[in-house]
Parts: C-alpha cells; sequence; structure tokens
C-alpha cells in the first residue's frame, strides 16, 4: 500500500504542514503523524519531526486527542469556532 494522506493541516509556519497518513512499512500499516516542509525548490519533504505507531494503537491516539481537546476547552485554551 502506498502512504495514504488522511489530512493535511497547515502548522502555522511558513512552508509547513502536519500531516496523517497511513503507511506501510515490511508488512506491517502505521500511523505517521509528521511535519513536512517545502525544500528550496518548494517540493514538500518530510522532516523527521513525527511519529509513527502501530495502526492497532490508533484508537488510543484518537482517544488521547479527544481527551487533550476536551482539556484545552475547559481551560478557555480554544476559542469556540476552533
Amino acid at each position: 500500500m502506498a502512504d495514504r494522506i488522511i489530512a493535511t493541516i497547515p502548522s502555522g509556519r511558513r512552508g509547513e504542514e502536519l500531516r496523517v497518513a497511513l503507511s506501510e512499512f515490511k508488512g506491517k500499516t502505521f500511523v505517521a503523524v509528521r511535519v513536512w516542509y517545502a525544500d528550496d525548490a518548494g517540493e514538500m519533504k518530510p522532516s523527521s519531526k513525527g511519529v509513527n505507531l502501530k495502526v492497532d494503537l490508533l484508537p488510543q491516539l484518537a482517544a488521547a486527542l479527544v481527551e487533550a481537546e476536551t482539556v484545552a476547552r475547559r481551560e478557555k485554551l480554544l476559542t469556540e469556532g476552533a
């Protein structure tokens, strides 16, 4: 399976974005969350900033992100529209 990009999120830094993808390595599927950057030619390249997790850890990661959002909203770190 070729990498399947699930989401691309602008990072707020010029020329960088956060990509969430499903990828395969040595017959195993992973969730990749990685910062990509534009090189001098404008081509997007993966940086060393990121993490690859076994796909079976995806439910735990998703739950942790939902909890992080809940806490951030409770502490008013996010606005209603965010």
